[in-house]
Parts: structure tokens; C-alpha cells; sequence
């Protein structure tokens, strides 16, 4: 599998058969092949990611969110649960913030706007970063899409982080 590897088996690996030396891969690589066997590794980082912020280990969750990104950008769940991360995390900055909102913009439009979950990251993202008129704007209209699709619990929870940005506060987890 990689050129000028050694051609001898390796003593360790049982039944003599050599090993793919995965150390010269970078995680996103290693995520990209896996994938193309049939594995999805993205969601196995991003659901460690999102278990490991629910358990407050915030470092070791953006690194898992990063390497699942990394692999799979253009998959809308991932850069939004980075994104939400990010904007709702204790290690909050503004840095983090402006980056939140670019994440969370990209998974937004790639959804074409309608997917509530994801607009209310948008949302929490724009209140992070202070521009509260944006994120009253965008939650106002998840809530519409949310109660379009049946999701009145979803709804509701938006409706929550609304009040918030209507006065002026950021939603922290």
C-alpha cells in the first residue's frame, strides 16, 4: 500500500501479514480512507466531540470536532456542531467567535437555510460574536422553520435562546 514499505513481515502482527503503517497519515487522511471503505469516521470523532463538550472536556471536544472537519467539511452537521462549540463554550473568545459564525454560515447555506437545528447554531454563533440583531433575525426564522417541520419541542428551545438575544445575552451551555 505505501511505496518503498518494507516487503518483510512485521514479527508482531499475527499470521505474518504487514501492517499499513497508519503513523504517516494525518487523521484527516486516515477518516478519507476509512470512508471510502465503507466507515464513517467523522461521525465517530464528532460524536466524541459532542460527548465529550457535554462532559465539559471542551479542549479534547474542539479537537475532535477539528479532525472530523477536516475530513468531511462539506458534511453540514460537522462544522455545526464545531461552531456550536465554540459560540456556547466555556473557553469562549472572540477569536473562537468569528470563527463560529464562518463555520456555522457554511453549514447554514449549505443546508439552503432549513435546517432548524443548524440555524439555531447560526443563531447562538451571531450572539457569541455580538451582533444580536443577527441572531434574533435568524432564530426568529428558525423557529418558523422548525414549527414548519412539526419540531414545537425544537421550536420551543429556539424560543428560549431568543429571549436571550433579545436581551441581549449570549447562550452559554
Amino acid at each position: 500500500l505505501v511505496p518503498g514499505a518494507a516487503s518483510e513481515p512485521m514479527p508482531h502482527v499475527p499470521d505474518g501479514r504487514r501492517r499499513f503503517p497508519v503513523e504517516i497519515l494525518t487523521n484527516a487522511e486516515v477518516c478519507r480512507l476509512l470512508d471510502a471503505c465503507g466507515c464513517r469516521p467523522y461521525a465517530a470523532h464528532s460524536n466524541l466531540g459532542n460527548a465529550l463538550g457535554a462532559a465539559g472536556r471542551e479542549d479534547e471536544a474542539i479537537r475532535h470536532h477539528r479532525v472530523a472537519l477536516g475530513a468531511f467539511p462539506d458534511n453540514p452537521e460537522v462544522p455545526n456542531n464545531l461552531a456550536w462549540l465554540l459560540a456556547t463554550g466555556r473557553g469562549r473568545t472572540p477569536e473562537k467567535a468569528r470563527e463560529a459564525v464562518r463555520l456555522a454560515e457554511k453549514a447554514a447555506a449549505s443546508t439552503g437555510h432549513q435546517d432548524a437545528t443548524i440555524l439555531d447554531t447560526l443563531a447562538a454563533t451571531y450572539a457569541a460574536a455580538d451582533r444580536f440583531d443577527r441572531a434574533i433575525a435568524v432564530a426568529e426564522y428558525a423557529v418558523t422553520v422548525a414549527q414548519a417541520g412539526g419540531d414545537a419541542g425544537l421550536a420551543e428551545e429556539i424560543g428560549q435562546h431568543l429571549a436571550l438575544y433579545r436581551a441581549g445575552t449570549a447562550y452559554r451551555r
